[in-house]
Order: structure tokens, then C-alpha cells, then sequence
């Protein structure tokens, strides 16, 4: 069987959270589990790679994923998707009506994961083989084992759920890892011992066209495209970059990679900026105001602008806007009584002409995009040389006004009515 036509249980098999770092060989391990651990202690020239194995049914799946993804999220994960839905990120579906779907395309792709605090591979009843071909248990189980090897000598998957409050940087981390991941199920793959890194490039190019096919969606799941294209964007553009390095350093170079990944998703798509560290910037520089009470602060980073200004501008135009990015913290707050919320961005910027390209995206975007109240969004944009400050606020449904016009009510007011579904 070759490489394009095992690619889409690849794909599926690698369909999994970014913080559920996967798998190794020791209690209770299948075959295919076991296999692999050698090959890819072989690999790397290490001892044995040990961690406990646990079954579970199928039907506690979701909920044991929905756990994994809530301790690399900032908030849990009922907030996440009410707050992608207030940033226009859902294509109109409410929370509740993301939560489901997602979940359940994650348990439909996942054939097992590792929980890192646990150190324990997690599989699925049923699915520890795939269809009894000599050699395809132990090379699908091998992107697992290879995360174990990372957490195990260089700690990332810890690293990535510390890096909860700041999407970007654990983004890029994370597109490391599986990359990481993705070269070396290519090198198991590819029939010569120690394969060149033009064969793995090849080897992993058909990974990446099965990925590739994924992009923008899947129709009839009902999961938002915004949703697959972060699922996918570790592995895509991790292999991408972790190959690179391979070509120019070999696996020292990837080790190194593994050490110390990037830094923000600007380093991994820029590879003049791989040394190009981002300005720090605190939540104490946001904006403040009184009444407003703060639910996450986050950094969203270049991929991520890239990706919310698409969903309201042309790709190209949202690509150049975010081009130029050099750093960014966002807040999002709600009303005490949370009928309104509020969103705050402080970015900095490369140049000014970036920072003017930045401001006059978010003039355009955030107000198509925005669902903070009943009202339209309030939003200010104001640029201070490279920075660039966003100030949007939900405003409450308008008021009839004697004759037939309208008046926005105050906050102060008399209290609107919640959004239908809360």
C-alpha cells in the first residue's frame, strides 16, 4: 500500500487536539503501540520509551477530549465558543450549536491520545489496530510515540498547556511538535534505513495533500471552518517548517527546533523572522473601564488575525493587514450582568504603513464581525505611530422614540434582553 492511499487514515489519525500529546510502549500496550516505541527509540538513538496504556469506550471519548482540550484552553470550554461566536468566528452558529459537532468530529477521527500529566497512552476500544496490515499499526502509532519522546526529553507538551494564555506562541509550539511528529511517521514510512531528507520531504508531501483536502471545512459536520483550519494549521504548516529545518541542519537542527520552538506563528511563516521576537506587551497596557468585568486575555498573533480578518475580508487583504504584525494582547471583558461585552487590542506593528494597513482592516472588519450586545458594536481604532488600539463595546437594543425614530438605551438603563439562546 502506498503513501496516497494510506494518507486519509493518516490524516484522520493525526486529527487530533494540539494539547493531546500522544502516545509510547510499556503496561498493557497493544503490539502496534509497542512497535512503534522501538522504531522510534531506534529513530533517535534513545532507550525505551515507557508509559502506562489505558482502554476506554468509545462512548466516554468525547468527554475524555473535551477535558484534554480544556487544560490548553484559557477558559473553559463552553467561554471559548461563546467568545469565537461574539468574534464572528462561528459563521453565525451559537455556542451550543458548535459544542456537539466538534466534539464529536474529534472522537470520530481519534484513535487514541496521551495525557502528559498522567503519562498515560489513552485508547480507544476497537481501534488499537487498523485493518491488520503488517507495518500500518506501528507507523500510525508512531506520531504518538514521537510526542511521548518529546514530552519526555524536552517537556513540550507540558509547555504547550502553560501556554494557555497566549494562543500564538503555543500555536507555533504546537505546529513544532506535530510536524516533528509527521517527519518521522514519513521516515517509518520510507523504505531505505536512514532516508535522505529530499525522501521524507516526498514521504510527507503526501500527508500534507491529504491534509490539504481538509482545508476551509467540513461540510455536513457543522463545525465552523475557522475551527478545522486551527486543527489543521499544526500539522500544514509544522510539517512545512520542521521539514525545512531537516534539510538545512538534519535531525540535530529538529531537536533544536524541539528545544526551543517559536516564539509566535509569525516566526514559523516568515523564515527571514525566525529570530524576530515579538514586542512583549501586558494587560495592564489595555484600555480599562469601569464596569466591565475581564474573561480572557490572550495574545491572537498573525496566523489568528489572518484567519478572524478572513472570515470578513478578501484572504489577500486580511494577509497583507496582518503581515506586519509584531505583537498584540486582547482582552475580552463582559457587563457585570453579561448582556454586553467588550473587546480591547493593543498590537504593535513592523512599520507605520503597517500599522495604518493594521487599523484600517480592523475599521472595516470588526464591525461586520462583532456580536457583543443587541445592538451594533461601538468600535474605535486609533493609531499611536506602530501601535495600533481597538476598543469595540456591545451597545443594547435601540429604544422606540416618540414619532417613530429610535434611540440607543444606556447600560444604565433599563436592562436589555439577553441574546436568544443564552
Amino acid at each position: 500500500m502506498g503513501p496516497k492511499q494510506y494518507t486519509s487514515r493518516l490524516a484522520a489519525a493525526t486529527l487530533v487536539l494540539a494539547a493531546a500529546l500522544p502516545a509510547a510502549a510499556g503496561d498493557g500496550c497493544p503490539p502496534g503501540v509497542r512497535d512503534a516505541a522501538a522504531a522510534v527509540a531506534r529513530l533517535h538513538g534513545a532507550g525505551r520509551l515507557e508509559v502506562r496504556c489505558e482502554t476506554v469506550p468509545a462512548r466516554e471519548l468525547a468527554a475524555r477530549l473535551k477535558h484534554q482540550l480544556e487544560a490548553s484552553l484559557p477558559v473553559p470550554l463552553e467561554t471559548e465558543l461563546e467568545i469565537a461566536w461574539r468574534l464572528g468566528l462561528t459563521g453565525g452558529r451559537r455556542p451550543d450549536e458548535v459544542e456537539g459537532p466538534l466534539l464529536d468530529l474529534l472522537a470520530s477521527q481519534v484513535l487514541g491520545y496521551y495525557d502528559p500529566v498522567r503519562d498515560t497512552v489513552v485508547l480507544v476500544a476497537g481501534q488499537q489496530g487498523t485493518a491488520g496490515i503488517p507495518g500500518l499499526d506501528a507507523l500510525i502509532w508512531s506520531h504518538e510515540v514521537e510526542h511521548a519522546y518529546q514530552e519526555h526529553r524536552y517537556r513540550l507538551g507540558t509547555r504547550l498547556f502553560s501556554l494557555r494564555g497566549d494562543t500564538d506562541a503555543q500555536l507555533a509550539a504546537s505546529a513544532v511538535a506535530e510536524g516533528d511528529a509527521v517527519l518521522v511517521m514519513a521516515a517509518l514510512a520510507v523504505a531505505s534505513e536512514n532516508p535522505s531528507p529530499a525522501e521524507l520531504a516526498d514521504a510527507s508531501e503526501a500527508i500534507l495533500d491529504a491534509l490539504g483536502t481538509l482545508g476551509g471545512g467540513l461540510p455536513g459536520t457543522g463545525v465552523p471552518g475557522p475551527f478545522v483550519e486551527q486543527l489543521l494549521f499544526p500539522y500544514r504548516e509544522g510539517t512545512r517548517f520542521v521539514a525545512g529545518a531537516l534539510r538545512e541542519g538534519g535531525w540535530e537542527a529538529v531537536e533544536t527546533l524541539l528545544a526551543d520552538p517559536p516564539a509566535s506563528t509569525e516566526q514559523l511563516l516568515h523564515a527571514d523572522r525566525r529570530h524576530d521576537a515579538p514586542t512583549p506587551l501586558t494587560a495592564a497596557e489595555l484600555p480599562t473601564a469601569a464596569g466591565w468585568e475581564p474573561v480572557v486575555t490572550d495574545t491572537t498573533g498573525e496566523w489568528g488575525l489572518v484567519q478572524w480578518l478572513g472570515v470578513a475580508l478578501p484572504a489577500g487583504r486580511a494577509r497583507r493587514a496582518a503581515a506586519g504584525w509584531d505583537g498584540d494582547r486582547t482582552r475580552v471583558s463582559r457587563s457585570r450582568d453579561g448582556t454586553l461585552w467588550r473587546v480591547d487590542i493593543l498590537s504593535v506593528w513592523d512599520t507605520e504603513a503597517d500599522a495604518s494597513e493594521a487599523a484600517s482592516a480592523f475599521r472595516e472588519a470588526l464591525p461586520a464581525l462583532l456580536v457583543l450586545g443587541e445592538g451594533p458594536p461601538d468600535v474605535t481604532v486609533l493609531r499611536d505611530g506602530t501601535r495600533v488600539t481597538v476598543t469595540a463595546a456591545g451597545t443594547a437594543a435601540e429604544l422606540p422614540r416618540k414619532g417613530g425614530s429610535t434611540v440607543p438605551s444606556s447600560p444604565g438603563g433599563a436592562r436589555p434582553t439577553p441574546p436568544a439562546g443564552r
